[in-house]
């Protein structure tokens, strides 16, 4: 259930090294946001990451830096998953993605859970590089339809290969 919303990014890219104390998430939030923020490498030791420098430059409302963010997070097991088991152009309704993460191995008790998460991520800009897109009724997400990035960056296609041989 505390998957990031869009404010907290917001917060992070505002205050830098600076978020530990100025935040506003609560500790479960915060928790977890910063779980969320080492997965996507932005941040590390030294706080603030090199990757998190490039995309304050490139800013927050480039879709280039959500695809930077997003190829990080494809090295989770989370975010693997959705890659590897939802292919693109196709609707998965909330109902069969539960099964095939229960068949895949996930805890019963966590797939509700994990795909309250992935509805939240789709309201982030991750949708427009890769994640897909959501259908709603009654501001429930109802099923999620994977759609390639329309316009990708080639020098974030480079950073990807990169990526991946560093994962090899």
């Amino acid at each position: 259930h505390h998957a990031p919303k869009i404010e907290w990014f917001t917060q992070y890219f505002s205050y830098k090294n600076e978020f530990d104390e100025k935040h506003s998430l609560g500790s479960q939030m915060y928790s977890f946001f910063k779980r969320f923020l080492r997965d996507a490498e932005l941040l590390d030791e030294t706080g603030f990451s090199k990757i998190a420098q490039t995309i304050d430059r490139v800013g927050l409302n480039n879709t280039s830096s959500w695809a930077i963010m997003l190829i990080n997070l494809a090295y989770t097991p989370q975010i693997n998953w959705v890659i590897k088991r939802m292919n693109i152009n196709e609707t998965y309704g909330k109902d069969y993605t539960i099964s095939l993460l229960v068949s895949d191995g996930a805890k019963e008790s966590w797939v509700k859970d994990i795909w309250s998460s992935f509805s939240r991520i789709i309201e982030l800009p991750f949708s427009e590089v890769g994640f897909g897109s959501a259908t709603k009724e009654k501001n429930r997400v109802t099923a999620i339809t994977r759609t390639p990035w329309q316009n990708p960056d080639p020098r974030v296609i480079l950073y990807s290969l990169y990526k991946f041989a560093e994962n090899c």
